[in-house]
């Protein structure tokens, strides 16, 4: 694979990499290396797609009174 291995364990360039790496392993049908890594940054990305989901349904009402709506 196109990982840099530094103490044991893959070297990431950032938060989207294992996505990146694990679509084009998929894409052409290598072992995914990084499928750890993709289900927690996945995980991660639907859990603060839900709070933001809330956050944004909480907020609207008082915002909507607020601008006199």
């Amino acid at each position: 694979t196109a990982q840099f291995w530094e103490c044991g364990r893959p070297r990431l360039r950032g938060p989207i990499s294992p996505l990146i790496t694990t679509a084009r392993e998929c894409l052409t049908a290598q072992s995914l290396t990084l499928l750890p890594a993709f289900w927690i940054v996945t995980a991660c990305a639907v859990i603060a797609t839900f709070l933001g989901l809330v956050l944004y349904r909480l907020a609207m009402p008082h915002l909507i009174v607020r601008m006199g709506g």
